[in-house]
């Protein structure tokens, strides 16, 4: 379900609102408003343009005896915002009833309230859309980002491998499972070759950080103005330790604070929090264990929800014959201190769960539900093993069926309930996506799988909001895909 999201034109409108400048006189009112009865788990809103309006107020009410323009403490509270001509609703099913204004940003003004139009949201078997290919060559980068205070955005970067021109390219994927290119593809300010990128968005704003060739972190942008944007650079960063694989990942906690992790030049981990502008403040990482003995930073991946930040990394040391894995998390904010993540047995020490610190991490991945509980999953030559300060302590996943031995990647997400896990199974010969609720007992999503072949799956991302998801994934004939489930 959605809740609600105000960006900053909403407040100034509601407060203009408060000082007696509420629905106005100018802006004529949307027309021609319908909404959908046979969608499965979603309802589409429409209407026409509205001459001199920057964006739409979308209200709604879940009873057809409540109106759907509730009452704050200074005036209507839409539901929603957008500057399209349709909303799409991903909800569950029932009957909503909604109610549309148009606004002009720079003085708040707002049109009169449409005529409320009812729309039905239906059940329906959820299933996996048809692949849509992302690139036919292979990829350096793949990442996937959701956009949590939407409810209804995803972000896919792709960064190409071996190609003349490498760019970043950044897409959203849209309500209805198709791409929608964000921006011009970019490639970074040096003209280098961006071998390492990672993408986040909240409310609309999306960043990016990339490497360039002269081992520095770029901070991109996505800036909109009179409705044309693009990425343009908003800092860098150096440092950062491009060989022989760079490591680095980006989360969002909220539009004003992004968290940035890499290794450094020394094989270091590093950590930022961003702020709205790109601009950084280092936070003195998890772990330092200095490099006297050979030990780098293996592999960083960060997850954060409206609460917490969590971050995983991987330790290799000796030449890489053994590794060791930890978890920490941050509530964020200006005081940001990270803490061992509470409730992970074993972290930050070296898991004891199979991956005895003699066996090389082949993979790992971080989740954090919306509640703040972080949750690892680490892939080894002995299998899956998972970790999570939720409801469950560490241990080779049960029921998870046959997981490919030293499985080339693995992917997780946190919704309310449950945990989303993307892997490849030998039993299946697929890549397969489960859940739990316990991480004890794991069933598979759908009775659809990504039929091809254990031994072809490479990168794996997966991204969850409410009930709809988008697996992101590499094969071995270096093509690489999207998929929507919902």
């Amino acid at each position: 379900m959605h809740s609600t999201r105000i960006v900053l034109p909403v407040v100034a409108a509601l407060v203009l609102a408060g000082c007696g400048v509420g629905f106005g006189p100018q802006l004529t009112t949307p027309a021609n408003v319908a909404a959908t009865t046979d969608q499965i788990d979603q309802v589409t809103v429409s209407w026409e343009a509205v001459p001199g309006a920057d964006r739409y107020y979308v209200y709604r009410s879940t009873s057809a005896d409540e109106s759907p323009l509730a009452e704050g403490p200074y005036g209507p509270v839409p539901y929603a915002a957008t500057n399209a001509t349709s909303f799409v609703d991903v909800t569950l099913a029932g009957n909503y009833y909604y109610q549309l204004s148009a606004v002009v940003d720079l003085t708040g003004e707002e049109s009169q309230p449409s005529e409320v139009v009812g729309g039905i949201s239906v059940d329906g078997p959820p299933a996996w859309d048809p692949a849509i290919v992302l690139a036919l060559d292979s990829l350096a980068s793949l990442r996937l980002a959701a956009d949590r205070a939407s409810l209804t955005d995803f972000y896919v970067l792709t960064v190409p491998s071996d190609s003349d021109a490498v760019e970043v390219t950044v897409r959203r994927v849209e309500p209805d499972g198709t791409l929608e290119q964000v921006g011009s593809a970019f490639a970074s300010a040096r003209g280098g070759v961006p071998r390492s990128a990672d993408v986040a968005a909240h409310d609309g704003r999306v960043l990016v950080a990339l490497v360039n060739a002269s081992a520095e972190v770029e901070i991109w942008s996505y800036v909109e103005i009179l409705g044309v944007g693009d990425f343009v650079l908003a800092n860098t960063i150096d440092a950062y330790d491009a060989s022989p694989t760079p490591l680095l990942s980006l989360a969002a906690r909220s539009a004003d604070e992004f968290w940035l992790a890499y290794r450094d030049a020394g094989g270091e981990l590093r950590t930022f929090r961003l702020d709205r502008a790109g601009s950084e403040t280092e936070v003195a990482p998890p772990y330092s264990g200095g490099n006297t003995t050979d030990a780098i930073v293996a592999d960083v991946e960060l997850a954060a929800s409206d609460v917490a930040v969590a971050i995983a990394w991987e330790v290799e040391d000796d030449g890489g014959t053994t590794t060791s894995a930890a978890a920490a998390t941050t509530a964020g904010g200006p005081a940001a201190t990270w803490t061992a993540a509470a409730g992970l047995a074993g972290w930050p020490d070296p898991p004891d769960t199979g991956s005895t610190g003699s066996a090389t991490v082949s993979s790992l991945d971080v989740a954090v539900s919306p509640g703040g509980e972080p949750s690892v999953v680490l892939a080894d030559a002995s299998g899956l093993f998972l970790h999570s300060g939720a409801a469950f302590d560490g241990g080779a996943l049960s029921g998870a069926g046959d997981p490919t031995p030293s499985p080339p990647a693995v992917a997780l997400a946190a919704r309310a309930d449950d945990l989303l896990l993307f892997h490849a199974d030998a039993g299946a010969d697929a890549g397969v996506v489960r859940s739990s609720d316990d991480g004890a007992s794991w069933s598979t999503v759908s009775t659809e799988d990504f039929t091809v072949g254990s031994d072809d799956l490479g990168i794996l991302r997966i991204e969850a909001l409410g009930g709809r998801l988008v697996a992101a994934y590499e094969t071995g004939d270096v093509a690489a895909f999207v998929r929507v489930y919902r």
